[in-house]
């Protein structure tokens, strides 16, 4: 069976280094940005994610894009 998938949603996740806990490890802590156009390019977004990072008051970790697809079939 054929199916086709249409991108209903997409987020943008910018996961930053938190505090220092007192076993020494570091809290990681996820800000995510709801609406992100599904047509946006990834070095839009990657982009725009390190723009919003530089803002934070925490190191960058990583990048991340959340699509939701739903599928139909063909």
């Amino acid at each position: 069976m054929s199916v086709n998938t249409t991108t209903a949603m997409s987020t943008l996740r910018i996961v930053v280094l938190g505090q220092t806990l007192d076993d020494g490890t570091q809290k990681i802590q996820n800000r995510d940005f709801r609406g992100l156009k599904p047509v946006a390019s990834n070095e839009d977004v990657y982009e725009v994610a390190h723009l919003l990072a530089s803002l934070m008051d925490h190191p960058l970790e990583e990048v991340q894009r959340l699509d939701v697809n739903n599928l139909v079939s063909a």
